[in-house]
């Protein structure tokens, strides 16, 4: 029994139109397309093929990231992207593939993957990522076409602000805030601090976490061309660098005495490896520090516990 016949064991559907035997099902040997167990059972089927051939799953790192001695493979649903040194081996994988029953359909370079722009410049050497047609979107939602572009997304600390004007409704806050999630973990880092303070307005948001919204459209607005610019360092072997930083007590002063979140303190940290950015992260700490090494101290725990699970 194949792997897709097991995990449709039990699985039963109503005969088609036309069928001559009112009152019996049919039971599944295979998945059907728009079966909530559909994906898992497809990940699995190129997860076994990817086996065959020598790769390994990198479960500490990311689940949908493959290694093999020749080729890295990153897929998403039912798009890969393969990188090696040398072309003809990612092209040998391509063929083993097909070889086990896989269709392929090969679109060339990674120049876009996933609403990512990934323009390489052979003169520098430097990779831009860019999401223009993303950070259109969000400039539309939030109205700031005809507003002026600002020079920075956040220049001030949110709090509740439960005695201030309520919300207008004017944009979906959970929907920008997911687009602008979207945009800052692929090539806008710098939105990280004023992400992570709207983002805790999400599903009950007044109108100065709006106003914080359309501060970040206004800032993108001026800046919707640019992104993310990687230059790989040429090392003879990865090389692996972090930055911490941490805000004691970020948010003393701005909510309520009596709410245990004034006192919490705020964890920054971007690691890199050959000085390209893959990791980086700006929120607030989950315990509460009583000093300032304290919270360097847990800013620098977290940092360490994600550079781990990227060796």
């Amino acid at each position: 029994m194949t792997p897709q016949e097991q995990q449709c064991q039990g699985m039963f559907i109503e005969m088609p139109r036309g069928f001559p035997n009112p009152g019996k099902v049919l039971k599944l040997k295979k998945s059907l397309y728009g079966l909530k167990q559909a994906p898992r059972i497809w990940f699995n089927h190129l997860k076994n093929k990817l086996e065959l051939l020598g790769f390994v799953q990198c479960v500490d790192v990311d689940q949908c990231l493959f290694v093999s001695e020749k080729v890295i493979l990153l897929c998403y649903v039912d798009y890969c992207l393969l990188y090696a040194k040398d072309p003809a081996h990612i092209q040998e994988v391509i063929e083993q593939l097909r070889a086990q029953n896989m269709q392929l359909e090969e679109e060339g370079t990674a120049e876009g993957f996933l609403g990512v722009d990934i323009k390489p410049n052979e003169v520098d050497g430097t990779i831009t990522l860019t999401q223009e047609g993303l950070t259109n979107r969000i400039i539309k939602a939030l109205g700031c076409d005809d507003l002026p572009s600002v020079t920075t997304p956040a220049d001030t600390i949110l709090h509740k602000d439960e005695d201030g004007d309520p919300a207008t409704g004017d944009f979906n806050c959970a929907s920008v805030i997911g687009m602008i999630w979207y945009l800052y973990g692929h090539s806008r880092s710098e939105l990280g601090f004023a992400l992570s303070q709207a983002s805790r307005f999400t599903h009950s948001p007044r109108r100065s976490h709006e106003l914080a919204l359309i501060q970040i459209g206004q800032y993108l607005k001026g800046t919707r061309k640019q992104g993310m610019i990687l230059k790989p360092a040429k090392f003879d072997r990865l090389f692996m660098d972090c930055h911490v930083d941490a805000d004691f007590l970020s948010l003393h002063g701005k909510e309520p005495r009596n709410d245990p979140v004034s006192v919490k303190s705020r964890t920054g940290f971007i690691i890199s490896i050959n000085i390209c950015p893959i990791v980086w992260s700006s929120k607030l700490q989950d315990s509460i520090a009583l000093s300032m090494m304290m919270a360097e101290y847990y800013a620098l725990s977290t940092a360490t516990v994600c550079g781990m699970s990227c060796l």
